[in-house]
C-alpha cells in the first residue's frame, strides 16, 4: 500500500490461524531502503 510521502510502499500481514488475531506492519526505511521497519 502506497503511504503518503515515502517512495516504499507498506505491507500488512495478518495471523491466517482461526482466532489469531495477530497482525504486522512492515515497510522500508525511507532514508536508507536497505533497513525495514516492523
Amino acid at each position: 500500500k502506497s503511504v503518503k510521502n515515502s517512495p516504499n510502499p507498506r505491507n500488512y500481514y495478518r495471523c491466517s490461524s482461526e482466532g489469531c488475531s495477530v497482525k504486522k506492519r512492515v515497510e522500508r526505511d525511507p532514508q536508507d531502503s536497505d533497513y525495514v521497519i516492523t
